[in-house]
């Protein structure tokens, strides 16, 4: 594995998130919680574009890839651990991503929603704070969330270290 495919899987670890490729939701789980870590402002070194399905990098994909497909015996991410202030830094969201749904499917929805609305915010094509220009912006771009999925997204993104 190389350095970054190291720590991506390592804060994979850390936040308690499962990698996997076996499902077009678990992938799409891979590619939004890895957009949501760097947008809350750790360097994972990845550059995400906006796509059907909000924020994406093939990079990403390639590497969750290579990370799951390794032998359990040969399991690289054993021998090395993240450094205190990456750790620290994903103490303060971590607790995000225990407010999860479980259901897989429902898991991929409330991702796709946070990191598209975190996207859009730091790309500067919306304001956050105004849910009706919000809407307008995710409508626009396919995706129907209920104003109350997204009023209830920014809260919890608001709690947890992330600047809306």
């Amino acid at each position: 594995m190389n350095p970054q495919q190291l720590l991506l899987g390592l804060t994979f670890n850390e936040l308690g998130m499962p990698l996997s490729v076996e499902s077009f939701d678990e992938r799409l789980i891979a590619q939004k919680v890895t957009s949501i870590v760097q947008e809350a402002g750790i360097p994972l070194g990845y550059f995400f574009n906006w796509y059907v399905r909000g924020p994406y990098c093939s990079s990403v994909a390639e590497d969750v890839y290579a990370i799951t497909s390794q032998d359990e015996e040969e399991d690289e991410l054993s021998h090395y651990r993240l450094g205190d202030k990456t750790k620290s830094m994903l103490q303060k969201i971590k607790p995000l991503f225990k407010k999860l749904p479980c259901d897989v499917k429902a898991k991929a929805r409330t991702l796709e929603l946070w990191a598209s609305i975190l996207f859009l915010q730091r790309t500067k094509q919306v304001n956050v704070t105004k849910t009706p220009s919000l809407q307008k912006i995710l409508k626009a771009n396919g995706k129907h969330f209920q104003d109350d999925e997204v009023e209830e997204a920014i809260k919890k993104l608001r709690v947890n270290s992330f600047g809306l």
